[in-house]
C-alpha cells in the first residue's frame, strides 16, 4: 500500500441530473427513517452509462479539445441521448457525423472520452492496482468502486444509517479489488478511540479519526513494513509499524494486504529483488559506474508507482540499504 497521487477532477457524469434526482430521494428516504440497502444507490456514473452531453467535458479533461471543435454543432441535435451500449452509441454517432467524416483516430478518441467514467478514471489514476493490496487489476475484472466512508451502513455502529451523502462524492472514492472490499473492507469503517463519528452532511469529518489509512489523504509506508524471514521465501507479510493499532487493523482486518494470494504474489518478487540488490552493491563495490547506472533504474522501475506492490519493493530496498536508488518522484515519501 503506498500514497496516491492527487486525484483527477470529477468526471461530468457526477453532475448529471439523474445523479442530482437519486441523491435527493435517498435523502428524503433517510430523514423519513426509512433503511435504504446498498443496491438502492443507483450507479448511473457506471463505465456502460454515455452521453452525447459529457463529450464536451470529457474532451476537455482529455485534452482534446479540437474535437469538441470539429463536432460541436453537430453534436447538438443528440445532446439529450443517452446510450448503454457502446455499440449503440457508434452507432449513432457515425449516422449523425456521417461515416466518412471523422477518421477512425478520430472516432476512437471520441469513444474514449466518452467512457472515461468514474471506474475508468480511478483505474488509470491509481496506475490499474487495488489501492490497499496493490495487485494490479484488469480492467472492469475483479474491481470495484471502493467508497472509503461506506454508503449503507456501519458494523460497528449497527444504528448507523451510512455515510449515505457521500455516496456520489468523488473524494470517498478509490479502486480496490474484489477481496479487499468485499471480503475485508465492506461495511467496516471503526475509529480511534478519541474519533467522533459524522451521522449527517453536517457532521464535521475531520473529527472522525479513521483506523483505515487514506492511500491519498495520508501516506501508508509511514504505518506499514514487510516482513519475509521465517517463511522461506514463500510469504511475505505486511506488519504494522505504528503505536495506535492502524497499521495492523488495515493489514489484517480492514483489507486484503495479508491475504494469501497477496502474500504468495510478493514473495514471487523475492528472487529476481534479491539478485538485483547484489548485483547493485557489487558493482558499487567495484566501482563500476555502467553497472550501478544499469541496476539503479532497474531499482527506480520496481519501486515506481506503476509497479505492482511498489510498497513492499521500496520497503526492500530500503532493508538493504539501498534507499537513494528508490524511484526519484518517490523518494519523498521514503521512511
Amino acid at each position: 500500500m503506498i500514497k496516491l497521487e492527487k486525484k483527477p477532477p470529477a468526471p461530468p457524469q457526477l453532475k448529471l441530473e439523474d445523479v442530482e434526482t437519486i441523491k435527493r430521494r435517498i435523502k428524503d428516504r433517510i430523514e423519513s427513517g426509512e433503511e435504504v440497502p446498498s443496491k438502492d444507490f443507483t450507479p448511473y456514473w457506471g463505465n456502460r452509462y454515455t452521453s452525447f452531453a459529457l463529450l464536451a467535458e470529457s474532451f476537455d479533461q482529455l485534452e482534446k479539445r479540437f474535437l469538441s471543435e470539429l463536432i460541436a454543432d453537430k453534436l447538438k441535435a443528440m445532446e439529450g441521448t443517452f446510450f448503454l451500449r457502446k455499440k449503440d452509441f457508434m452507432e449513432a454517432l457515425e449516422e449523425t457525423l456521417g461515416a466518412d467524416e471523422l477518421s477512425p483516430e478520430q472516432l476512437k478518441d471520441i469513444v474514449e472520452c466518452a467512457t472515461w467514467t468514474v471506474p475508468k478514471i480511478l483505474w488509470e489514476h491509481q496506475k490499474h492496482k487495488c489501492c490497499y493490496c496493490e495487485r494490479k487489476l484488469y480492467w472492469s475484472r475483479e474491481m470495484d468502486v471502493e467508497h472509503f466512508r461506506p454508503k449503507a451502513g456501519v458494523d460497528e455502529e449497527p444504528d448507523h444509517k451510512g455515510y449515505w451523502w457521500l455516496a456520489y462524492s468523488w473524494d470517498n472514492y478509490l479502486i480496490s479489488c474484489k477481496i479487499c472490499n468485499s471480503d475485508y473492507k465492506n461495511n467496516r469503517f471503526p475509529l480511534l478511540s478519541d474519533g467522533k463519528r459524522a451521522c449527517c452532511e453536517q457532521d464535521d469529518l475531520s473529527l472522525e479519526k479513521p483506523v483505515l489509512l487514506h492511500p491519498v489523504d495520508e501516506n501508508p509506508e509511514e504505518f506499514i513494513d514487510y516482513r519475509w524471514e521465517g517463511s522461506n521465501g514463500h510469504l511475505v507479510k505486511a506488519v504494522a509499524m505504528d503505536r495506535h493499532g492502524r497499521g495492523k487493523m488495515t493489514v489484517n482486518r480492514l483489507t486484503g494486504i495479508n491475504h494469501q494470494t497477496a502474500m504468495e504474489k510478493r514473495a514471487e518478487l523475492l528472487p529476481h529483488l534479491k539478485d538485483v540488490s547484489k548485483l547493485l552493491q557489487l558493482s558499487i563495490f567495484l566501482k563500476n559506474e555502467e553497472m550501478v547506472e544499469k541496476y539503479a533504474e532497474r531499482i527506480g522501475k520496481y519501486t515506481s508507482s506503476d509497479s505492482e506492490f511498489a510498497g513492499f519493493q521500496r520497503a526492500f530496498f530500503r532493508k538493504n540499504g539501498l534507499s537513494r536508488f528508490i524511484c526519484a518522484d518517490e523518494k519523498e515519501q521514503d521512511v
